[in-house]
């Protein structure tokens, strides 16, 4: 790949030519779409190996967590390299390994904020208008889906706390907590993740986001009992510090709808340190740092 792409913040169409590109390489990888955004852009998806036993990445929730696709791609180009070179990345013999496991990205949850933050609030097509009402007055870019959703929280897991929290808080398009048309999964985006989720056997998700150098490994009581034993090995790896979260403050997410829906392991990894969205010079610092981390989560 043309690693200027790793030096630029991304357009939506950059990740996508740098999926396609990634597949040049590394014919074995499968591309398919999980579903549409609310302006009908494709939500790509990407796997490779054994899908039956895979692991998720997901990245960009929120359009000014864009370091996470630049991240998630860095590393499956990594991973692709190593399987069609057939050597070890770490050690590890990838070809063979990828036999038993697989990993499955989602590198941007989030096309149309995506556009939003990057291109201009002419890329919103008939939400246009809207998203300028919305951004009037806001001190921060714009960071949910075109109709000012915010994607993360609009899991279906004890929905009736994000409403309530919404209401408390004060609630309009692009505000922390926008549940929208007041009903979970009322988003394409976040259909489109659910019905991923259906439609392979994972075993593992993690969502990438940032910031705070943390690894999120429980969300409630829900969590499998080997959520801190393998987020021990996690942490181990790269230097974050575990946190978990309590029943009280656990709703509405998609880790937490994961582990309550599948009862599966689900781990947040916030990378980075500052304000969002980090900048572009920090990828590859938190790469260096997370490359052994992200490897493990796929193959253990």
């Amino acid at each position: 790949m043309d690693h200027c792409f790793y030096n630029n913040p991304p357009r939506y169409d950059d990740v996508v030519k740098a999926i396609a590109n990634i597949k040049v390489r590394c014919p074995d990888l499968k591309i398919f779409c999980t579903g549409k955004s609310v302006l009908k852009r494709k939500i790509p998806a990407l796997g490779i190996g054994n899908l039956k036993n895979a692991t998720l990445f997901v990245g960009t929730f929120y359009a000014q967590e864009w370091l996470t696709s630049l991240l998630i791609l860095r590393f499956l180009e990594d991973l692709c390299c190593h399987y069609q070179s057939d050597t070890t990345f770490m050690g590890i013999n990838i070809r063979k390994s990828l036999l038993q496991r697989g990993l499955i990205c989602v590198p941007v949850v989030n096309p149309d904020g995506l556009e939003i933050l990057m291109g201009g609030t002419h890329t919103a097509g008939r939400y246009e208008d809207s998203v300028v009402h919305a951004m009037e007055g806001s001190p921060s870019p714009w960071q949910d889906n075109a109709r000012g959703v915010d994607l993360f929280y609009n899991f279906d897991t004890d929905y009736e706390k994000v409403k309530h929290c919404a209401k408390v808080h004060g609630s309009k398009p692009s505000s922390q907590l926008f549940y929208g048309c007041h009903f979970a999964h009322s988003e394409p985006e976040t259909k489109s993740l659910v019905s991923l989720c259906s439609s392979f056997p994972l075993k593992k998700v993690m969502s990438f986001c940032s910031h705070g150098e943390e690894i999120v490994y429980r969300y409630g009581k829900n969590a499998p009992l080997i959520s801190k034993f393998v987020g021990d090995i996690l942490s181990s790896s790269c230097g974050y510090s575990l946190f978990h979260r309590s029943e009280d403050t656990s709703y509405g997410d998609f880790c937490d709808w994961f582990i309550k829906k599948y009862s599966g392991l689900a781990f947040a990894i916030k990378i980075g340190r500052g304000e969002n969205p980090l900048p572009i010079i920090e990828l590859e610092p938190i790469y260096a740092r997370l490359v052994e981390m992200m490897l493990i989560s796929v193959f253990i």
